[in-house]
């Protein structure tokens, strides 16, 4: 039976709920939960819920959001893939007649990536080697911190107090900064922060104003959790005006050690966190002593859907100048080759007829432009064939800040 694909409007949000608690939900009881996330969810604009339909009943739905993307200090129209699902009674029924459900669905949201001339596309996968199919590339550098609090840094720690939702739009602006900063960033406004901090009644959300500070320079929620029978705090979310507010934040959950015993937080990859603590070392053998633990682990993936609006809109290191010939195997079977120059901080894309100085399929591609990858590197581990030259140029897409997206979606 054909499977039927429909972008519904708001007349039809009721079905699309239904639909995610088909494919999601944990309980037949649990219906409403899915209906009351989409109400809540201020991102979702009419025409961005997909349908998969057979015989007129939902299998499958997929969300694209219109977001923004922090790429190589600019700002990019970004599409946000979201809520891709599959009911449990349709899955894995693909075949060489028909891709299953969740590929038409990828494919068609891809399609509206296109047709609104978002040239990114992001998701947070359940699965990163099936979005690789699509081609997706790793976008994200994590580090999830276990730290005993007693080995905290010591350090003033004052102007905490406790979050009001009048904090909202002055917290807006340290949000922003932050953004302004990072790469691979996710933008949040004030509507979403704002459904975030819906959350905070869960656990505790602490302001940080230091006396003299117009402005707060960001904020801390964490949430109580039991671990080995031990009280520990978990950071759900943290926010810095600059890196260096990150300090007395530590500072101040070290003061709760009466109360907790550890903390697990997730930070860039390029915070050397254990050089701030007491203990610094990451063990290599058993001790009996308190030390940090470091998990490292990857979240969003990107594709680059339009190479020449991406590539021309980031800026590049000073001092980086040349020009090679690219070649980027798509996943839909076509190749973009194109020739890359870029100088003053600048990058211009033409048409690339000569034989390609770097060439590699897009789901590498699209983790290199991200900054996760090093050009480089990708060339050493056979991940793309490339002229020295070639990637030594493309280095510039890594340079800067690690990649780490502080949004959720």
């Amino acid at each position: 039976m054909a499977i039927e694909l429909r972008w519904v409007d708001a007349s039809e949000h009721d079905k699309v709920a239904q639909t995610r608690h088909r494919c999601y939900g944990s309980a037949m009881k649990n219906a409403g939960q899915f209906r009351e996330s989409m109400s809540n969810d201020p991102r979702a604009r009419a025409g961005d819920f997909l349908l998969a339909e057979e015989k007129g009943q939902p299998i499958g739905t997929i969300t694209s959001l219109s977001l923004n993307i922090r790429l190589g200090e600019a700002k990019l129209p970004c599409q946000g893939i979201a809520w891709v699902g599959t009911a449990k009674t349709s899955r894995r029924t693909g075949d060489k007649s028909q891709p299953g459900i969740a590929t038409q669905l990828m494919n068609c949201a891809l399609d509206k990536a296109r047709e609104r001339e978002q040239p990114v596309s992001a998701l947070m996968p359940f699965r990163a080697s099936f979005y690789e199919h699509f081609g997706f590339g790793l976008a994200e550098k994590r580090v999830e911190w276990s730290i005993p609090l007693g080995i905290l840094p010591k350090a003033a720690a004052p102007g905490f107090r406790f979050f009001s939702s009048d904090d909202l739009p002055q917290l807006m602006a340290a949000r922003q900064a932050e953004f302004s900063r990072g790469q691979a960033d996710i933008e949040t406004d004030l509507p979403t922060l704002r459904m975030w901090a819906g959350l905070f009644d869960n656990g505790w959300c602490m302001v940080y104003q230091p006396a003299g500070a117009a402005a707060p320079l960001g904020y801390l929620f964490f949430v109580e959790e039991s671990v080995e029978n031990r009280k520990v705090v978990r950071v759900e979310d943290w926010c810095c005006f600059e890196p260096s507010n990150l300090l007395p934040m530590l500072a101040f959950l070290g003061t709760l050690q009466d109360q907790y015993s550890s903390v697990f937080i997730t930070l860039p990859a390029d915070v050397p966190l254990n050089l701030l603590l007491k203990e610094s070392q990451i063990p290599h053998r058993a001790v009996d002593h308190p030390f940090p633990v470091a998990r490292p682990y990857t979240r969003m993936q990107i594709r680059v859907l339009d190479h020449r609006k991406a590539l021309e809109a980031m800026r590049y290191p000073a001092g980086v100048a040349g020009k090679a010939t690219i070649a980027v195997a798509e996943c839909e079977g076509t190749t973009s080759q194109f020739q890359l120059e870029i100088a003053d901080g600048r990058a211009s894309v033409s048409a690339g007829k000569a034989s390609p100085d770097f060439a590699c399929p897009d789901r590498i591609w699209s983790s290199i432009v991200g900054g996760h990858l090093q050009a480089s590197q990708a060339m050493i581990w056979g991940l793309a064939e490339a002229k020295a030259s070639a990637a030594a140029l493309l280095d510039a897409f890594s340079q800067g800040p690690q990649p780490f997206c502080q949004d959720y979606f």
